[in-house]
C-alpha cells in the first residue's frame, strides 16, 4: 500500500509540473506575437528575445520663448477639424490630429499626427505607408506612399536614422500637401510600419534644443532656433523640424529649417539653424523642435537640396520635407533591402 501511495503521489506531482510548464509556454509565445506585430507587412527584423538598450528621446525640446507668427488670424480659422483611420497599426497608436495652414489664403495642406509606440520593443524606420486623402464624400482627391516618422536618433550597423522610437515613445508624422486644405475631410493610412532589431541603440552623439528666437522682417518672418551637440562624439545635422503649439497646448502648424543640412557639431558645440522664410499668420507660444541628425562616422548618404531661388514658405517646407523622404528611402536601400 506504501508504495501504491507514493507511486500515485510521484504521478501528481509529475503532471502538476508540466501543467505549470505549458502556461509558461503559452504565456511567452503570446510576448513574442504582440512584440511582432509592430512590423508591418513583415518588414521587421527578428525582434524575438529584443535585448535593445535603445532609449531614444536624443534631439527633441518643447522651448518657449517669445510668441510666434503675426497674430493677424485667429489660430481657429487655419486648422480645421479631420479624421485619421489606420487599417493596420500594428502596435502604434495616433493622437493629436492636426489639418492647418499657415494663411487663409493658402490652400496648402499641412497635416500631422502623433505616434506612440505601444510595443514592448524599440523600432526604426517607423512610417506611415499609403496614405490617402479623401473629401467629404470619402473620394480620394491625393495619395502619398509612404511619411516617416519625426522620432529619436537610432543606430544599428553603422547607419543612424533620426526615425526611431522606443518602447512608449512618441514622434510625429507629418506632411505638406499642395492645394487640397479645404477639401480635404479625412485621411487613410493603410499601416503603420517599423523594422526593429536587437542591435538598435543609442548614438554617442546627443543634439538638444535650447532656445529660439522670432523676428517680424520686412518681407518675410525669421525664427532662429539654437541646438547643441551634448553627446560625446561629433554629429552631422540634417533637418530641424519645429511643431508650433498654442497657450492651450495643442499643436497648430509646423516647418523646418533650411540652414542646418549636413552641418557638423562637436562635442559640446552649439549652432542656429534658421528658418528667413517664415510665414504663419496665426500666434503660438512654444514651439516642440525635432533634430535629424548623424553620429560623425555614421554611414550616410548624400544630401542634394538644390532648391530654387524665391521658394515661398510653403514651397520650401514642402522641398525641404520631400528631400528628408528621399534621404530616409536612401537609408532604408542601404539598411534594409540586404537583409530581405
Amino acid at each position: 500500500m506504501k508504495k501504491i501511495l507514493i507511486f500515485i503521489l510521484c504521478l501528481f506531482l509529475f503532471f502538476g509540473c508540466a501543467g505549470s510548464s505549458s502556461d509558461d509556454s503559452d504565456s511567452t509565445s503570446d510576448t513574442t506575437s504582440s512584440g511582432d506585430g509592430g512590423s508591418g507587412d513583415g518588414d521587421s527584423g527578428d525582434a524575438t528575445g529584443d535585448t535593445s538598450t535603445f532609449v531614444g528621446n536624443n534631439n527633441s525640446a518643447t522651448l518657449t520663448g517669445t510668441t510666434i507668427g503675426s497674430a493677424e488670424t485667429e489660430n481657429a480659422n487655419l486648422k480645421k477639424d479631420i479624421t485619421v483611420t489606420v487599417t493596420n497599426s500594428n502596435g502604434f497608436s495616433v493622437s493629436k490630429i492636426v489639418a492647418s495652414r499657415s494663411s487663409e489664403s493658402s490652400d496648402y495642406l499641412y497635416w500631422m499626427f502623433t505616434i506612440t509606440n505601444d510595443n514592448s520593443i524599440a523600432y526604426c524606420f517607423v512610417q506611415a505607408s499609403n496614405v490617402a486623402f479623401k473629401n467629404s464624400s470619402e473620394t480620394t482627391i491625393q495619395t502619398s506612399s509612404t511619411e516617416s516618422v519625426k522620432g529619436s536618433t537610432g543606430t544599428q550597423s553603422g547607419v543612424t536614422t533620426s526615425t526611431c522610437l522606443a518602447p512608449g515613445e512618441s514622434g510625429i508624422v507629418a506632411g505638406l500637401e499642395e492645394d487640397i486644405f479645404t477639401n480635404t475631410a479625412s485621411i487613410v493610412v493603410e499601416s503603420i510600419e517599423g523594422y526593429s532589431t536587437p542591435e538598435i541603440s543609442d548614438p554617442s552623439g546627443k543634439v538638444i534644443p535650447q532656445s529660439y528666437t522670432y523676428s517680424e522682417e520686412a518681407f518675410s518672418d525669421r525664427i532662429d532656433i539654437t541646438i547643441k551637440n551634448t553627446g560625446s562624439s561629433a554629429v552631422s545635422v540634417d533637418f530641424v523640424y519645429y511643431y508650433l503649439i498654442s497657450s492651450g497646448g495643442d499643436y497648430l502648424h509646423w516647418g523646418l529649417t533650411s540652414s542646418s543640412n549636413s552641418q557638423t557639431l562637436s562635442t559640446d558645440e552649439s549652432t542656429t539653424a534658421f528658418d528667413d522664410t517664415f510665414s504663419y499668420s496665426g500666434s503660438a507660444s512654444s514651439v516642440l523642435v525635432i533634430v535629424d541628425f548623424e553620429d560623425s562616422t555614421s554611414s550616410s548618404s548624400v544630401l542634394n537640396l538644390n532648391l530654387p531661388e524665391n521658394l515661398t514658405f510653403d514651397q520650401r517646407n514642402k522641398a525641404l520635407n520631400d528631400a528628408r523622404k528621399r534621404k530616409i528611402m536612401q537609408k532604408y536601400e542601404t539598411y534594409l533591402r540586404p537583409t530581405k
